[in-house]
């Protein structure tokens, strides 16, 4: 099967330097513990906790085919991954959904069944954990670029605002303050990168609630050593209130380790969910040739957290 599409970022380096430090602090996990799942019964009661009821029965993410889309069943662990009655497509097929980007709306689709043309061409392939595809048709309105979907009003678009579209001198600034933010995180005690840089890989500002901002910011260390490079990864998300310049973090979480082994993220879309409108993050995480995805949540103002985080696909 396909491997999902992953998106490209560019660095944008931040000057700053700190006392370093380290927690190894790896991706959340399913906490859900292997079990027998021998029966219907016993599958579903180990099923994945925390996917919030009200953003529907399945998250869909758009594959590296146009018109074609993963379909993330919430309830799925690790352990039952491929189950076939954990992931029937049946309730699936006819569904109308709501599609987003990271810029906000992108239109709606029909779900018109299962996508077969992707075969596996190798054994390797075929050992592969991959979750099933669909084919959607757009429907009138519908812009070819979306990164996420869910049932058709399960929930509103927020638009994201990148770093990227900013001026030089609203970018840098606001490149420093997600820096000084980095620095101030606490659990900072790995030595190894102690006095290193900070280096802004992604910002992307939105409006959760009327009257705040925030923003959800990618940050990295460094150590270049060629026969041991390693790296820090650090994933933010800070408000403030609207034409405040005092920024306060309300979620955080690093992992470090050996380069390009390490958790990166990469932010499909932001959207507020249900009739209590709760604001949400959807999260593509990705550790060497695997990706899970995570629901981010707001909580309260300045308090965020990992509500739910999916079964891991890949080889």
């Amino acid at each position: 099967m396909r491997a999902p599409l992953r998106h490209a970022v560019r660095l944008f380096p931040a000057l700053l330097l700190l006392a370093a430090c380290e927690r190894a602090a790896n991706a959340p996990a399913d906490s859900i513990p292997e079990s027998s799942a021998e029966s219907d019964s016993s599958a579903l009661g180990s099923a994945n906790p925390g996917w919030n009821a009200d953003a529907g029965p399945m998250l869909l993410v758009a594959s590296d085919v146009p018109g074609v889309a993963e379909v993330i069943f919430p309830e799925v662990t690790d352990s039952t991954l491929g189950d076939s009655t954990l992931m029937d497509l049946a309730p699936v097929r006819g569904a109308r959904v709501e599609l987003f980007s990271r810029r906000g709306d992108a239109g709606r689709a029909l779900v018109v069944g299962e996508d077969t043309t992707a075969e596996a061409d190798s054994a390797e392939e075929e050992s592969c954990e991959a979750w099933p595809l669909v084919r959607l048709r757009a429907e009138s309105g519908a812009s070819g670029a979306w990164t996420a979907g869910l049932i058709a009003a399960r929930a509103r678009a927020l638009a994201l605002d990148s770093i990227e579209g900013l001026s030089r001198a609203d970018s840098s600034r606001l490149a420093r303050d997600v820096a000084r933010l980095a620095a101030a995180l606490p659990e900072d005690t790995a030595r190894a990168f102690r006095g290193l840089p900070y280096f802004v890989r992604t910002v992307r500002r939105f409006r959760p609630a009327p009257g705040v901002e925030a923003l959800i910011a990618d940050v990295s260390r460094r150590i270049n050593q060629e026969a041991n490079p390693r790296e820090e990864q650090i994933l933010l998300i800070a408000e403030r209130d609207s034409g405040s310049n005092a920024w306060t973090v309300g979620f955080s979480e690093r992992a470090s380790g050996q380069e390009g082994s390490v958790e990166t993220h990469d932010v499909l879309a932001a959207v507020s969910v249900g009739d209590a409108r709760r604001p949400s993050i959807i999260l593509g995480r990705y550790v060497g040739d695997g990706i899970a995805y995570s629901l981010l949540e707001r909580v309260g103002p300045r308090e965020w957290r990992v509500r739910w985080t999916s079964a891991t696909s890949g080889c």
